[in-house]
């Protein structure tokens, strides 16, 4: 499945509800991802527990892993087919929202906006 929001549809409409239990879950009680670029992001997460967890992929994807719970966020910079984006998994490779809510590869809950240096917030 491919993910394009050209409309901005997930940073206006992010996922209902909130599961503060899964985020604290998943190492991520205090980070905020939205709206983040890699380097905000990964200070937070830092700060959390993770490690810097390598390549993503050729595109210059990153990720940190929590030792501990098994969470890896990940973060996809810009492309030519995407806005740069943050995802979530916990150990069992289930994905999910920056709300803790469960979400899949190609929902737009998924693929949190991020803030890209100078190309700007994902999603606007």
């Amino acid at each position: 499945c491919g993910w394009v929001d050209l409309f901005g549809l997930n940073k206006k409409n992010p996922a209902y509800g909130k599961d503060a239990d899964k985020i604290k879950e998943l190492g991520l009680d205090g980070v905020t991802l939205r709206g983040k670029s890699w380097n905000q992001g990964k200070k937070q997460l830092e700060t959390n527990g993770f490690i810097y967890g390598g390549k993503r992929n050729e595109g210059g994807g990153s990720r940190m892993i929590h030792p501990e719970k098994g969470t890896v966020v990940s973060f996809d910079p810009t492309n030519r087919y995407q806005a740069a984006h943050w995802h979530i998994q916990d150990a069992g490779g289930a994905r999910y929202s920056d709300n803790g809510l469960p979400a899949s590869f190609c929902n737009f809950a998924g693929h949190i906006p991020a803030n890209d240096g100078n190309k700007g917030i994902s999603g606007k």
